[in-house]
């Protein structure tokens, strides 16, 4: 059940490109099949979580829970792992030395990816920090996330419904792209 109540919803920007000829600077539509998704922004209780995400992820699919700080990620991870020990939960921060950090990738590439499947993708959630928000490609079905200034806020949101392979896997409750922003400090 949804407790919380849509705060908005806005369309994605589309790709473009600004150069300059001269003095001026132009900009410029980049040709993509579909490049705008209606998101849907939702407040949630950071205490309900755990519940949430039981709820959604109940017929399947996949979460990307990404906040501010690796301590914060680090509680998230271990709170999750207890309320939800039936899930799957992916950690991944700056803190781990690179080979380590790299098997993390790859093993949310492998659940998350655009190769992944339903049965690799069902009951996973990515707990991370900003090292998520840029050049990993993943598609989770849903997004939480803490408050963050806008451009971030729009690198999370491209991490969910990222590829239309995944669209006849999703369940039908996270048919839709939803970002669900986390109020207050878990406790």
């Amino acid at each position: 059940t949804r407790n919380s109540s849509a705060l908005f919803a806005f369309i994605m920007p589309k790709n473009t490109i600004a150069y300059s000829v001269g003095e001026k600077v132009l900009q410029r539509e980049l040709a993509s099949k579909n490049t705008q998704n209606l998101v849907t922004v939702e407040l949630l209780e950071r205490e309900q979580l755990a519940e949430f995400l039981k709820v959604e992820l109940k017929d399947g699919g996949c979460a990307a829970v990404i906040l501010n700080t690796v301590q914060c990620v680090q509680e998230m991870a271990q709170y999750l792992r207890t309320y939800l020990p039936n899930k799957e939960i992916l950690e991944l921060h700056s803190r781990y030395i690179y080979p380590d950090r790299k098997d993390k990738e790859d093993e949310l590439i492998r659940r998350m990816g655009k190769k992944s499947t339903a049965k690799e993708r069902n009951g996973c959630i990515l707990v991370a920090s900003q090292v998520a928000e840029q050049s990993l490609d993943f598609d989770a079905d849903i997004l939480i996330t803490e408050l963050c200034p806008v451009d971030l806020l729009l690198q999370r949101m491209g991490r969910e419904h990222r590829h239309q392979i995944h669209n006849v896997m999703r369940p039908s409750n996270l048919s839709t792209p939803r970002c669900i922003i986390l109020r207050f400090a878990l406790k």
